[in-house]
Order: structure tokens, then sequence, then C-alpha cells
């Protein structure tokens, strides 16, 4: 494997050198500690970075967003300290709302490297716009290392909670803080947010895990961690495997779709040809459709979640095999064919496929396989 070198800063086109990336620098927090834990209210919430009294806009109208002067698009803000989750240290977080009308959702990215990038991206912002959608970026860092967030799901979730109730309490758009979350990872960030997932099943629409785990989930990881339980399981998740990455990251993600497909779990896995595990390359052409598809099929005109029964999606076949990559370098995951079907109509074994939510994703997700 190539050695380590710095990650360049996250650009739709930034392609590093992913080989030990572990994540970047941790940021040192700037609030004060809240005794009483969540929810936050405005006499607990930790000063934002210029000690005002609201979030940071960082747009170019200043101000909260009022009928008078408009929305402001973007502001940053630094959550309070939990007192119940005392390993996680909050840094700034990230808050893009593109309309003054209520969110119906909230797309959370966790910030490492690939999130960031996804955050900060035309495409997510021209779909949160078109769809009434807001998009935040959280980093959930630990006080030791971002990869021991992992190890403290129930800490990261109050945390996570609380940053959501921060951007409702002071963003003008109140329902933040009980409209569904899609959670987001990418790499490092893919794991934990997986996990993140299974501690919030009753307020997750869906969850994407994005190339990645680091610590590769193996069946008791997958036991421990309440990856069977069937609040977990009954939630729609996207895993996106890169063609060309990590082995072990590759294997992470086909452990748990066959976990979870082995207990009826409503997990798909899609392989991006050509794809490479920093670079976006065409998985947004799978993740905002999924996106897209979990509003229309899970998420009921009052915004109540609507649960979904397997044998009312479909499935997908997917043959793949793995090649070697040249000496020192990765291996392949290469795509063979791609099939759709509806579930139990398939020529396969629905326990030998991905489990697709609709008509529409499956042919989406045919399309994504077969370019």
């Amino acid at each position: 494997m190539p050695s380590p070198t710095p990650p360049a800063p996250p650009t739709d086109t930034a392609e590093p050198d992913p080989a030990g990336q572990t994540g970047l620098p941790a940021t040192a927090h700037t609030g004060a500690p809240v005794d009483t834990g969540i929810p936050v209210t405005a006499d607990t919430a930790a000063p934002p970075l210029t000690g005002s009294t609201g979030l940071v806009p960082t747009a170019d109208t200043g101000g909260l967003p009022t009928a008078d002067t408009g929305p402001d698009d973007d502001w940053s803000f630094t959550p309070p300290i939990v007192a119940a989750a005392p390993n996680l240290v909050p840094t700034v977080a990230l808050l893009h709302v593109p309309s003054l009308q209520p969110v119906r959702a909230v797309v959370v990215f966790e910030e490492h490297v690939g999130g960031a990038v996804e955050y900060a991206s035309a495409d997510w912002r021209d779909f949160a716009a078109t769809e009434g959608l807001a998009l935040l970026q959280v980093e959930l860092e630990p006080d030791n290392g971002r990869e021991t967030a992992f190890d403290f799901p129930d800490q990261a979730a109050l945390q996570l909670v609380s940053t959501l109730d921060v951007a409702a309490l002071e963003s003008g758009h109140p329902e933040l803080a009980s409209v569904p979350i899609v959670v987001f990872g990418h790499s490092a960030g893919s794991q934990l947010m997986v996990v993140l997932a299974a501690e919030l099943p009753d307020r997750i629409l869906g969850w994407i895990g994005y190339k990645g785990g680091v610590r590769a989930f193996n069946q008791t990881q997958i036991d421990n961690l309440g990856l069977l339980d069937p609040a977990f399981l009954a939630l729609p998740g996207l895993l996106v495997v890169a063609e060309h990455e990590p082995e072990g990251l590759q294997d992470a993600a086909f452990a748990l779709e066959t976990a979870a497909r082995a207990h009826d779990g409503l997990v798909a896995v899609a392989i991006e040809i050509g794809g490479l595990h920093i670079a976006t390359g065409t998985s947004r052409e799978i993740t905002i459709p999924f996106v897209r598809e979990l509003l229309e099929v899970r998420l009921s005109p009052t915004g109540a979640l609507v649960p979904l029964a397997q044998a009312d999606g479909w499935t997908g076949h997917l043959v793949h095999h793995r090649e070697p990559g040249p000496p020192g370098q990765w291996p392949y995951e290469r795509v063979d064919s791609a099939e759709i079907a509806p579930f139990g109509a398939g020529t396969w074994s629905d326990d030998e496929a991905t489990w697709l939510m609709s008509e529409d994703f499956a042919n989406t997700w045919l399309a994504f396989e077969t370019p």
C-alpha cells in the first residue's frame, strides 16, 4: 500500500492518496459545559464562535433569516458540550437551509473528508432547494481521536440531537429539532453514521454508508452495536462501495449487507464502477436518488415516517468478483452483471440479492451498475 500522504482540502475534484488516512486534525472547542444535557435551550447553549447570541451567518446578507431580508443559506456555529457525552468535543457545525419555508428533513454529513465535500457540493444544494431539505455538517469528535467516536455511539447520538436543537433554536427553523434525519458518512465517518442510525431509529429517514469503515464490520461488532435490532433493520440503508479502494472497506460493506439480509434488513449495496475511495466519481447518481426516493415512499404528507415492508420492494442481483491491483495497490471489485425484479420474483434467491425500496429506485440502481 502506498505511504500515507496528507489529504488535500475537500473539493469536488480532490483526489488525495487515501492510504492510511484517519481524518483531519481535531479542532478545539469554544463552548462552556452544559450540566443539564439535552434538550438544549437558549439558556444552556454554549456561546457561538463570535460570542453573539445566534448562529454565525456565512452568507453575504448577514443576520438571521426573516421575511424582510430573505434567507441566509449558510451558518456556522459551535454546539454546546453535553454533560451526558463527556468523551466528545463539539467542533464547528455548518448549516445550509436554502429556503424560509419549513424544511421536510435534514441530511446530516459527518465532516470526515468526503462528507465535507458532499455537504458543500452544488448537486446536494440544488437537491436540497428542490426538495425542501436542510443540510448539516458535523464533526462528532471524541477527545482522543475521531475513530474512537465509534466507541461512544450513544454519546454521539446525544451530541447530534443537541446540535440540531441549537440549530432549531437559533436559525429560525424550529422544525429542525424534530424533522426526520438522513445520516451520511464517508470512510471512517461511514461507520459512525451507520451506528448513529441504530441509536436514533425513531428519527432516521434512512442512512448512507459511503465508501467506508476504518475497522471492518465483523459479526461480533454487528451484534454488539445493535445492527441486528429490528428497529435498525427496518431503516432503509445504502452502502456505496468503490471499485478501487482498500478491500477491508469493501468487505465491511458486504459483511453488513449479508448480516442484514439474513435478518430481513432493508439494506442496499451499490458498487461505483471506476470509483475511488476519495473521489466523488458517479456516486451522486445513486446517493441523491436514494434520498429522493426516501422522501417519496417513507415520508408522509404530515412528516411522519412510513414503515416499509421488505415484500413491497424490489431486489437487485449483483454479480461481482475481485481482481488484484498492481503491486502495492488495492484490488478491484469488478461488476460482472446486474439484474432487478420485484421482491420474490427474480430468478435468484432473495437472500442472495440486495434490497431496493421501489421500482423507481431499482431502475436507478440498475442504470448505476450497467452504465
